[in-house]
């Protein structure tokens, strides 16, 4: 730890992590980083980040997830409007690389990204409102972009997400949220099912891409990172999804969005391991008219589904 102005990883510690794992000059990188994980860094975010562009050079680009909540309603989403001075919400790095002299961000509200280096205006130039929300991870495919994450062990963030959006299943569960953006001189709300989704199971698409081959793993500082070809893992992905829709949905029975999915999508009878709200008809009905209560922000329809996960989770232990 530090002591006396030391630090557990230094600079050139991450670039020659970094080459190690197959990263080099000219390369055009997004990253995904628990910097906790990583240890102390020297510089903290931004030498992570120097470190990093370091390594890429200056026909390399480097790219982070800025993204931002969606919210509930549309008073909620008028009076937290998106615009690019938004601090993000998806950790220090990404905040760090926001800032970053010229860098440029996205205009997306939700899942902005922010880029500096070569291709930075190519991937952030149509990412806006009306856009693909994870158009920038399909963009880094196109110039065979690699995607690495660091620390956060087998969540490949974000381009899971873009994924998810290509398979179709995104917008499946039909979970509307808000966004406001500035456009104008005026605030204008963006109503979306394409925002939000469970993350708990997304860690099921990586063993099957183990098992192929898709993954390069090693370590960067303390942290045990994964490095993969963005095109080919958003094709496997994808892929993987489209065929068995079920992999990634969580068993919590009070999980909206995956219960929402199944039911529209009709996936009862396509469940590996079934529980009682999957073989009853009349659960999941209920269920339904309880989660419809729920989107639209019903408080008493978050106590009821409360004691239900309760006597669920009471149920479950005493199997």
């Amino acid at each position: 730890m530090e002591s006396e102005g030391r630090w557990d990883v230094s600079k050139q510690g991450i670039s020659a992590d970094l080459k190690a794992l197959g990263i080099g000059r000219g390369d055009h990188l997004s990253i995904g980083v628990s910097l906790s994980k990583v240890g102390l860094v020297e510089g903290g975010p931004d030498g992570f980040i120097d470190a990093v562009l370091q390594v890429l050079g200056d026909e390399g680009t480097l790219m982070a997830n800025t993204f931002n909540f969606p919210w509930r309603s549309r008073d909620e989403a008028r009076a937290h409007p998106f615009d690019i001075s938004t601090p993000c919400v998806t950790g220090v790095v990404p905040e760090a690389l926001r800032k970053w002299p010229g860098a440029l961000r996205s205009r997306h509200p939700v899942d902005s990204v922010a880029c500096i280096g070569k291709r930075a205006e190519y991937l952030v130039e149509t990412h806006g409102p009306e856009s693909k929300p994870y158009l920038p991870y399909n963009l880094l495919a196109n110039i065979a972009g690699k995607s690495l994450f660091v620390g956060l062990g087998d969540n490949l963030v974000a381009i899971r997400h873009a994924a998810q959006y290509d398979a179709g299943l995104m917008d499946a569960a039909s979970i509307k949220m808000y966004a406001g953006y500035y456009k104008g001189g005026s605030i204008k709300l963006l109503h979306s099912s394409d925002y939000h989704a469970c993350c708990n199971a997304l860690r099921n698409l990586v063993p099957p891409m183990r098992s192929r081959g898709l993954l390069k793993e090693g370590m960067v500082g303390g942290a045990h990172s994964i490095l993969v070809d963005t095109a080919n893992a958003l094709k496997a992905m994808t892929e993987m999804l489209a065929e068995r829709p079920t992999l990634t949905l969580c068993s919590a029975i009070s999980c909206a969005w995956c219960r929402e999915l199944e039911r529209n999508l009709k996936l009862y009878d396509r469940e590996e391991n079934t529980r009682i709200f999957h073989r009853s008809a009349s659960i999941r009905t209920i269920l339904h008219l309880i989660n419809a209560r729920r989107i639209n922000g019903s408080y008493c329809a978050e106590m009821v589904m409360s004691a239900i996960r309760y006597a669920h989770g009471k149920m479950s232990r005493k199997r």
